[in-house]
């Protein structure tokens, strides 16, 4: 009679069974728990290999770049409560509700060009009517470093809010052309929080800002708080004339293949 054992049988010299197939198998259960492990934190992990590259593609191409020009467009329009309060105020004699109109310029911009930045839009492709009005918007944020009196400052804050007009709804439309309804709210809650970063970060470059460069080259630091700001924006509005790809069914990316 044979003898009865609790005693675990290795599959080794087992008819049927092949060593190396046991181990490929538990390598590949282990990579899979991992995989659905990385795609709770980022969504492509689990995708096949085609649909997971093209997906970083775009993400590291179109939604680095609108979280950057994002994150700037917040800078610079928050920028003047910062530079008011560093020096503006007295330097420009602003004793009354200077602050208060500057803002509200900057929105009646925003308002006013706001749809008519939704129709370029339609009009024209992203990829050129985007960053172009946002190095217009860089421009004019810059020009504040010379301004002499508050009403040299309502004009430029006008043209800022009508440059920045297109950047919120012509993102969320850019982003909601891209991306099936699943893979969005992971995009829009980032796009979100570049706002959120820039204006946690701000109060940080005013300080940085006034504290090497005040009274450099004759100008005061919150000067120089407009004039960096838009050295730094630059850069990212010529990025976003490559980044950008318009809309799937009119992209002429290069970084993208059929």
């Amino acid at each position: 009679m044979a003898e009865i054992t609790d005693k675990p049988t290795s599959v080794v010299g087992r008819p049927g069974i092949n060593p190396a197939t046991v181990y490929k198998e538990t390598n590949k259960s282990k990579k899979s728990i991992c995989i659905r492990i990385l795609s709770l934190i980022w969504d492509t992990a689990a995708k096949p290999p085609e649909e997971r590259k093209f997906l970083n593609k775009i993400d590291g191409t179109i939604l680095v770049y609108i979280m950057l020009s994002y994150l700037i467009k917040t800078l610079d329009a928050g920028n003047i409560q910062t530079a008011f309060v560093s020096g503006m105020k007295e330097d420009l004699k602003l004793y009354g509700q200077e602050l208060n109109l500057f803002t509200t310029y900057y929105n009646i911009g925003f308002l006013v060009a706001s749809h008519p930045a939704m129709l370029m839009m339609t009009w024209f492709r992203p990829s050129i009517i985007v960053p172009t009005m946002e190095i217009m918007w860089t421009v004019f944020v810059m020009l504040i470093a010379v301004a002499k009196d508050a009403n040299t400052i309502y004009v430029l804050r006008f043209f800022v809010g009508v440059g920045e007009s297109i950047c919120f709804p012509g993102f969320g439309r850019i982003i909601g052309s891209w991306y099936k309804p699943e893979k969005l709210a992971k995009r829009t809650s980032l796009f979100d929080i570049s706002g959120a970063l820039a204006n946690m970060i701000s109060g940080y470059i005013q300080a940085g800002v006034y504290s090497s460069l005040n009274g450099r080259g004759g100008l005061a630091g919150w000067r120089w708080l407009f004039i960096i700001d838009g050295v730094v924006s630059l850069p990212v509005a010529f990025f976003g004339f490559w980044a950008l790809s318009d809309y799937p069914t009119t992209t002429r990316a290069r970084w993208l293949n059929e």
